[in-house]
């Protein structure tokens, strides 16, 4: 994750910003951010929902740390929402549930832009 650890930003920054983001992505299906914060998102994101495969009470303290309240859901809804409507979605798929999609550039500062969004795997 070198790419991520850049000069001024603190751990708590990044581990903040990893939190808000798997958050958003859970709660609206997709998101646009930057390329490497997408990359290092989606990290997270993935290990995230191959632990909500399982329900039990271990599995939803674990992934209940990760969230953070969103606009239109709490962490207990959210957690309830990715454990009863996520998760099964990709029960029987080992990996790979979500995808990053270029942009391009963004004009301010030609920052390389990217969607990070769920795969809709319903089977």
């Amino acid at each position: 994750m070198s790419y991520i650890n850049k000069e001024g930003k603190t751990t708590a920054w990044r581990v903040m910003t990893v939190r808000q983001q798997v958050s958003a992505v859970l709660s609206y299906g997709k998101i646009q951010t930057t390329l490497k914060k997408a990359k290092n998102t989606q990290k997270r994101l993935e290990k995230i929902i191959t632990i909500a495969k399982v329900d039990n009470f271990n599995n939803r303290r674990a992934v209940k740390k990760w969230l953070l309240n969103t606009n239109s859901l709490d962490v207990d809804q959210l957690t309830n929402h990715l454990f009863k409507k996520v998760a099964p979605r990709f029960l029987k798929r080992n990996g790979g549930y979500s995808r990053v999609l270029k942009l391009g550039v963004r004009r301010g500062d030609s920052t390389e832009m990217a969607i990070l969004q769920l795969i809709d795997a319903t089977n």
